[in-house]
């Protein structure tokens, strides 16, 4: 498992996501963008910012199910594959590209 356990507010948090696309669970803070990515119960869990025992908890619940730690991962390398994928990436990256050039039509006539 990989354990996020951020105090602060992240944008995003890309080494969990990382973790999940090698089908490895996570554990991580219910705060900033992690709960975007980091479904509780789902592909992972989340925890309370701060709070210790809640992250104890979460950590031990894994290491004695590892059947469960299996299934978030697996199901965390998933939704990475469906949401994160280089192709959806780059799909997104042009379409703002195109939606950024169409607001700027001089920039499309020198192309």
């Amino acid at each position: 498992m990989v354990v996020v356990p951020s105090e602060w507010v992240e944008q995003f948090g890309i080494v969990g996501l990382e973790a999940l696309a090698c089908s490895t669970p996570v554990v991580g803070s219910n705060v900033g963008g992690i709960p975007e990515w980091l479904k509780d119960k789902k592909n992972g869990l989340l925890f309370e910012r701060g709070n210790i025992q809640d992250l104890k908890e979460k950590i031990i619940f894994l290491l004695e199910n590892p059947e469960k730690a299996e299934k978030y991962g697996k199901k965390g390398r998933l939704m990475v594959e469906k949401r994160f994928s280089k192709e959806k990436h780059i799909k997104k990256l042009i379409k703002i590209y195109k939606k950024l050039l169409s607001k700027n039509t001089s920039l499309l006539d020198s192309i």
